[in-house]
């Protein structure tokens, strides 16, 4: 089920909704671009810096001409080592947001190269398919949010966005991958795959009923 599943989702996604997928790519992208705002709030937190470095050093040259205390010195700086230290905290996470989106940027073109090469899988290739998927995610919720066990959703590789907020409404999972991080990614469509299965439901009465499917829902999703 898995392997001809994977073979229909990369079939979607290189052939019939390669717009839909390039238009997200796309507007990601867009988001990722948008650096020149935290560059010039770096900018500005290290102009506050120099400022609170030089209130340290008339600071000390009040100590030295003998204007201020032992006591009132050590006290004001302090607090003006730790203002900057919670300024460089500050600018520390702007930068990590910023190199974190150039890297997406990077693997997002290396994957709208991929599919763009035409390439052809006719049959399930196991080094493809690692090369590919990121996870996979056996069961979920439909779109009437109903436990569905036979939901399967293939979550491609494309970046990693740790420890960041550069992206809203991701989906946020207690799926780790072999290192220990947590895999955030988003939907980008889903698909029905012809696959008979019995189903087992209970109804009001908790009385169990047994159907056949002749379904199951798939979804498309991209790591990020």
């Amino acid at each position: 089920l898995i392997e001809n599943a994977f073979l229909e989702s990369f079939k979607l996604i290189a052939n019939e909704n390669a717009d839909l997928l390039d238009k997200f790519l796309l507007e990601l992208s867009d988001v990722l671009s948008d650096n020149g705002n935290k560059n010039s709030l770096i900018d500005e937190l290290e102009n506050k810096i120099f400022e609170l470095k030089q209130d340290k050093n008339k600071l000390l040259d009040l100590l030295v001409k003998g204007q201020i205390d032992n006591n009132d010195f050590s006290s004001k700086k302090t607090l003006i080592d730790d203002e900057i230290s919670e300024i460089e905290y500050q600018k520390s996470i702007y930068s990590k947001d910023i190199n974190t989106a150039e890297n997406l940027k990077e693997r997002i073109k290396r994957f709208r190269e991929f599919l763009s090469s035409n390439i052809q899988v006719d049959e399930f290739d196991r080094g493809i398919f690692e090369s590919l998927i990121k996870c996979v995610i056996i069961g979920g919720y439909d779109k009437n949010n109903n436990p569905d066990p036979m939901l399967i959703t293939f979550v491609y590789k494309c970046g990693t966005v740790s420890e960041s907020n550069l992206i809203n409404n991701i989906e946020n999972t207690n799926i780790k991958d072999e290192e220990g991080q947590v895999i955030n990614y988003k939907e980008v469509f889903d698909f029905n795959f012809k696959y008979n299965h019995t189903v087992f439901s209970k109804d009001e009465n908790e009385v169990m009923h047994k159907r056949i499917e002749k379904y199951c829902l798939i979804k498309v999703a991209i790591a990020i």
